[in-house]
């Protein structure tokens, strides 16, 4: 039964009225609803962001508390976690109720637990039969993150706190007997621990074993920091996600270490939105705690169970009073794309919560995410003749007729206007919304060639204006110097007269012609306020004096909320992002010094190589270098080498490097600096060209940051040596493919094509670092398997519902049946000898039977073998004279030879196995078979005489299908169907048809 205290504090929330009933014993699923991005189209580095429900097995869920501690070093950091625990504690004690396994992880705390049952019931766990490379180590980046710009600055440790009230805090911190600057010794007292189910661990193999023996999916992952400890911890985001856990962030139950007077210079709460922004992109998707509060638990104590009785919310800090402004982004004349959210993190995150969403690349007429609008406060529209499904436009009309403040630019008066021709069937247009939102008039505009001037008016009205309103002149134009009129990006619009209740702040001209209302504001008859401009070409962003900051007066002044002060701009003494090699020589303005730093990760091997760890670069006298603060050696008589002793270097984890150079000869980073061990034969390089920070100064503090690198550095300075051979990581996230992801197959670029990405029936691209997109949608009716490549470039593709092999065209995309047979079962897997020739697998899975397919240059189909068992895996060896074959259902794996004549003769078994089954199957260059165990959740490679050599865990149960890529061919891309998603591990040859192909 619930204590009076756990009663309480349900009611409290709106959440709990108590009956006494019988606890069932079915648990009933989490019904949840994941939010991710999606790359708006292939390496755009724009993002859709968007929504799907997923049920989860509460038995096979888990939610991670992380260091939610009793005290911090920042007092703020302390007040934020005081304030959503409460809400935290009622997530987990429904969550506890439903059957969710809870693990408490207050990081450096356990002697204070060292005999509480939640920790020796942690301790107790037998090791698990598999544990991932690495699990017990801090994980500072997913290979994903390195295409992405870290959001934030944090390499001053996030502390947010007034300097005085910091130093405060740190006195009654020594006066309590804590340490101020690591002053945790348990979790807080806010979080209920219960001693008869939860665990206690901070070490991430640990946790692994306790997952793993429980038989845990699904982990949630709650605490603090979410820009450090939540994130990279061994038991954190991103090594769940990197080990195969469907692991999701509940982002409303968490905060950062980000203070706003660093870069990007934005609102605490908008640099925890940044970093969801991050996560949701490159690591996992994020819920809302009360998603699980709405959950109605079936695991309850004896004889209660508690009754939703109102509807909770997502939790917000009191103090987040951010306005939420959603940016509709659908045109493709003036980048607003580009331009829109440039502005948007320059200039909004200081006021306002920004959720951009931008039109789909494939269908005009979809706004991906529109569904943030329901949310909205304030709506900003960069659209261009489209016509929206109804339900969407009317999410937009019911913002307006709600009194919603609305901005327009350019071609927002024309959003929903059609040029020509009627809506498709289930859409809708408004071509009255220039009129009725914005009080314009838009009829056309004059010729690219007729250049206009615009300029700023002061202290003159359009039309009668309410005088009980604040006046729109000196809110936005006031604030901004009278200057000459200045040349407009691009032609002017014609849009006069306008609606009485407008209030003109540019006008603008062409020679010989009548001016044109440029830029007003509106007080729209049903309530709220509009602001329009009719600039938004790229070279008003660019170069017309105060453009953009017109643009923010005019958002603030519709939702009424006074301007804040713009941001610091980036100097020379700021920390940016520079390539290396750099010569330095745009900072040399004045004498003053570079630094340049980054974050290396390395591991025990490194630290302590025989002879020491080197660092290389090319210099001269004056140069210094430090590893994590202190200050490496410079060799005598070799001024290029630097020598770094094993006591310095964090092994695995992030160390931070940092170089000085002289102004007096700027010479130290134009080649590539680099990490050597060891000598001769035995030497390992790792090169450190690339992303790294710069800044100019003569500060000495700049050699270190105020806390480890593993918590300050960024995701895009940090280096690392390549990933030892078979241990397998994600390239793409859980859930981007369907159950059906099956392929792969990589072009020349090393770009992986794989069935089935984000829906049934489409063929996905992926880049090596994870950015996806579907390249070509195949035939109604037609559900691609196997993939294969040829000389020119193009892919075939097994299509097993209509019996076809598919044809693509890579430049045109265009697909064409190749190959055609009535007589197949379902082609499944291909293969491509060394001329050309494609040989099909054909299983029957309801008959356990299969057959094998000759397909031709010209398409002609040739039946080889029938009466066989459940065909799947198939592939040529090297020298095109054996044909391999594998039977999934009774897990045989055969060879042929194949004739002159392109028959098959010579059957024989190779190897028989007595567990799992097999899909996919691959030869690297020796002939060695590459083979997935479906069911075991293992890749094998295998000699043509049946002797295993290696096997390789692959992050889920079910691997699918693999292929060779990269730049060697050495890297094997596997498609994983438990985690929905492609894996990758590193082997020592190159594959047989990754090297046919160089």
């Amino acid at each position: 039964m619930l204590s009076i205290t756990d009663r309480l504090r349900l009611i409290m929330i709106g959440l709990a009225l108590v009956t006494p009933v019988t606890a069932t014993s079915a648990a009933e699923p989490l019904s949840l609803t994941l939010r991710y991005q999606q790359e708006t189209a292939f390496n755009s580095g724009r993002f859709h962001r968007l929504m799907r429900s997923e049920d989860w097995n509460p038995e096979e869920t888990a939610i991670v508390v992380c260091d939610v501690w009793d005290y911090h070093h920042s007092i703020n950091a302390v007040k934020r976690l005081e304030e959503f625990a409460p809400r935290l504690n009622d997530v987990l004690t429904r969550a506890r109720q439903s059957g969710v396994m809870i693990i408490h992880s207050p990081s450096d705390c356990m002697p204070a637990y060292e005999s509480h049952p939640a920790r020796q019931r942690a301790i107790a766990v037998p090791n698990a039969d598999f544990i991932p490379l690495d699990c017990e180590s801090w994980c500072s980046v997913v290979p994903a993150e390195e295409r992405a710009v870290y959001p934030i600055d944090q390499s001053d440790g996030g502390d947010d706190d007034d300097p005085q009230q910091h130093a405060e805090w740190a006195q009654k911190l020594k006066a309590l007997g804590r340490n101020p600057n690591l002053p945790w010794q348990k979790q807080s007292d806010m979080i209920t621990i219960d001693e008869d189910r939860d665990y206690i661990s901070d070490r991430g193999d640990e946790v692994w074993n306790i997952l793993q023996q429980r038989g845990i999916r699904n982990v949630i992952l709650t605490g603090v920091h979410t820009n450090m400890c939540v994130t990279g911890r061994p038991f954190g985001l991103r090594q769940m996600a990197r080990n195969g856990k469907n692991v999701v962030l509940m982002r409303d139950m968490t905060d950062t270490m980000y203070n706003p007077n660093r870069w990007p210079f934005v609102s605490h709460f908008t640099g925890t939105d940044l970093i969801v922004s991050h996560i949701e992109r490159y690591i996992c998707p994020t819920i809302t705690s009360d998603q699980i509060l709405r959950h109605q638990p079936t695991k309850a104590p004896p004889g209660w169970v508690v009754r939703q009785v109102t509807e909770p919310k997502p939790f917000r800090f009191a103090a987040d009073n951010r306005p939420h402004l959603v940016m509709l982004i659908a045109e493709e004349g003036y980048r607003t794309n580009e331009t829109l959210p440039a502005f948007a993190a320059s200039h909004l995150g200081r006021d306002f919560r920004v959720t951009t969403v931008f039109g789909s690349e494939t269908d005009r007429n979809h706004l991906p995410g529109i569904e943030a609008v329901k949310d909205a406060d304030v709506l900003l529209i960069s659209i261009r003749r489209r016509a929206l499904p109804k339900a969407d436009l009317q999410l937009i009309r019911d913002h307006v007729a709600a009194g919603k403040p609305v901005v327009g630019i350019r071609t927002a008066s024309h959003a929903f206007a059609l040029s020509s021709g009627q809506p498709p069937e289930g859409h809708d247009v408004w071509p009255e919304l220039d009129a009725e939102v914005f009080g314009g008039n838009y009829h056309g505009a004059y010729p690219d060639e007729m250049p206009s001037l615009v300029a700023l008016i002061q202290g003159s009205r359009y039309s009668r204006f309410d005088p009980n309103s604040q006046d729109p002149v000196k809110a936005i134009s006031d604030r901004i110097p009278l200057g000459p009129p200045e040349l407009q990006g691009s032609h002017l619009y014609r849009t006069s007269p306008l609606a009485d209740g407008t209030q003109v702040l540019m006008w603008g001209s062409v020679e010989g012609n009548p001016r044109e209302p440029v830029t007003w504001t509106y007080q729209r008859p049903s309530g709220g306020r509009s602001f329009y401009t009719s600039m938004g070409h790229p070279k008003d962003f660019e170069s017309f004096s105060d453009f953009q900051q017109l643009l923010y007066l005019g958002i603030c002044w519709t939702t009424n909320i006074k301007p804040t002060k713009p941001p610091a701009s980036a100097r020379d003494d700021d920390w940016q992002l520079v390539g290396v090699p750099d010569s330095g020589t745009a900072l040399i303005t004045e004498p003053r010094d570079l630094w340049y730093r980054c974050a290396v990760r390395l591991s025990a091997d490194w630290a302590t190589a025989e002879p020491n760890l080197r660092l290389i670069l090319k210099s001269g006298t004056g140069v210094h270098a430090w590893l994590n603060g202190t200050p490496l050696n410079q060799d005598t008589g070799n001024l290029t080498q630097f020598t770094i002793p094993p006591a310095v270097v964090a092994a695995n984890e992030a160390n931070l490097l940092v170089v000085r150079v002289p102004h007096q000869h700027q010479v130290a980073l134009t080649a590539d600096p680099f990490l050597i061990i060891g000598e001769g034969d035995s030497q390992q390089t790792l090169m450190l060209g690339g992303q790294w920070q710069r800044r100019a100064g003569d500060d000495p503090s700049f050699a270190n940051m105020p806390l480890p690198a593993k918590f300050g550095a960024s995701t895009n300075i940090l280096f690392a040596p390549e990933e030892p051979l078979w241990t397998a990581r994600p390239v793409t996230r859980q859930g981007e493919f369907t159950t059906g992801i099956e392929g792969p197959a990589c072009d020349a670029d090393g770009n992986i094509f794989a069935v089935n990405f984000q829906k049934q029936g489409t063929i996905g691209r992926v880049s090596p670092q994870g950015s996806g997109e579907v390249f070509v949608t195949l035939p109604e009716g037609s559900i691609g398997n196997g993939i294969r490549f040829d000389r020119h470039g193009n892919f075939f593709v097994a299509d097993y519902p209509q019996h076809n092999i598919l044809k693509v065209d890579v430049k045109t995309r265009q697909v064409s049946v190749f190959a055609h047979d009535d007589r197949m079962n379902q082609p499944n897997d291909l293969a491509m000898a060394p001329d050309g020739t494609l040989y099909a697998s054909d299983p029957n899975w309801k008959d356990s039977t299969g057959q094998l397919w000759r397909i031709d240059a010209d398409g002609t189909t040739t039946l080889l073998a029938k009466d066989m068992g459940t065909t799947n895996g198939i592939e040529v060896s090297p020298d095109g004279r054996t044909l391999y074959v594998n039977e999934s259902v009774q897990r045989n794996v055969w060879a042929f030879d194949i004739t002159a004549q392109r028959t098959m003769e010579n059957k024989r078994l190779i190897r028989q196995f007595p567990d799992h089954g097999f899909d996919g199957m691959r030869c690297d260059i020796d002939g060695n078979l590459f083979i997935t165990r479906h069911g075991k959740g293992t890749v094998i490679k295998m000699t043509p005489q049946g002797e295993i050599l290696q096997e390789i865990h692959v992050l889920g149960t079910k691997p699918s299908n693999l292929c060779f890529g990269g730049t060697d061919g050495r890297t094997v891309y596997v498609t994983e169907v438990d985690g929905t998603r492609l894996v990758a591990f590193r082997t020592d040859r190159p594959g047989r048809s990754w090297s046919e192909r160089q």
